[in-house]
């Protein structure tokens, strides 16, 4: 049997009558991805949250006179968000750019395939496609850490090491900072519990909960979650300690339905994802 330029339902008929032995070459054996395929990739709604705007950024950044404890938030938080929006923009442009790509490769087929079948082709497809991106974006962003750390790079911020003076000698001294035990001269993975002080009486006001500050902005970021930027409660607490006074921001919304990452899971496990949730695929 035998049937010239068949329309796609004669094509289906056929198929489903004859799928072991049915043959339909193409007249045209490739084209390129983007016409027929586009993929929308959702990212984590913190990408388009309020704390990656400039009010928030520029909020946190009030001179408010702390200067003295590393692990204080006043003075990593507006530094963490600003990477934390910078993330967010990597990936995005990550993402971007290597689809980019893809649309413009070519799929090939000598024969017609079933719709169905070509789906599975394309997820599958897709899903490599994702994971190349991940592990090529990782592997460049882990030489820039370890690069940084080999290197002792100096924080501005004297997060990592301190310098110190001498007035009889005009020497100046560095040390490496310690947290719980941890020195950053070792490891730069060392954390603490992010917090607000009073530096009058010398204490701890409030925790940030699931947030950490430590010898490395990213680092001490990658290790924190998002846990009390969902808590509507906890943000009013946090801003009740900041400077001037509190702005409108709107918790994070931890409604399952919008989200596939848990409010507890770390910022390193979303940046592994490239803060993708999922992809809207089109036909």
């Amino acid at each position: 049997m035998r049937v010239l330029q068949p329309s796609l339902d004669v094509y289906e008929a056929l198929n489903s009558k004859y799928a072991k032995t049915l043959e339909c070459p193409c007249t045209q054996i490739s084209m390129n991805y983007d016409n027929f395929i586009s993929a929308s990739p959702i990212f984590h709604q913190v990408c388009s949250s309020d704390f990656v705007s400039d009010v928030w950024i520029r909020h946190l950044a009030m001179d408010n006179g702390s200067t003295f404890y590393g692990d204080d938030f006043q003075i990593t938080g507006s530094h963490a968000f600003q990477a934390l929006r910078m993330l967010c923009e990597l990936a995005k442009n990550t993402l971007k750019n290597n689809f980019a790509q893809f649309y413009s490769s070519q799929y090939f087929s000598r024969f017609a395939i079933p719709e169905v079948m070509l789906q599975v082709q394309i997820l599958s497809i897709l899903n490599q496609l994702q994971s190349s991106m991940s592990d090529s974006f990782l592997l460049s962003f882990r030489m820039i850490r370890d690069t940084t750390q080999v290197n002792a790079l100096f924080s501005a911020l004297q997060i990592n090491h301190k310098l110190y003076g001498s007035k009889d000698t005009g020497n100046i001294f560095v040390t490496a900072n310690n947290y719980d035990g941890c020195s950053c001269s070792l490891s730069a993975n060392c954390i603490r519990q992010s917090s607000i002080y009073n530096y009058n009486t010398m204490t701890k006001l409030f925790d940030v909960t699931g947030f950490y500050t430590g010898c490395n902005v990213i680092e001490s970021l990658l290790q924190s979650t998002l846990e009390c930027f969902y808590n509507q409660t906890c943000i009013d607490k946090l801003q009740n300690y900041l400077l001037p006074s509190p702005i409108p921001v709107s918790a994070l919304d931890d409604s399952s339905s919008l989200s596939r990452y848990l409010k507890t899971t770390t910022i390193n496990s979303l940046l592994s994802n490239l803060m993708v949730e999922h992809l809207v695929i089109s036909p």
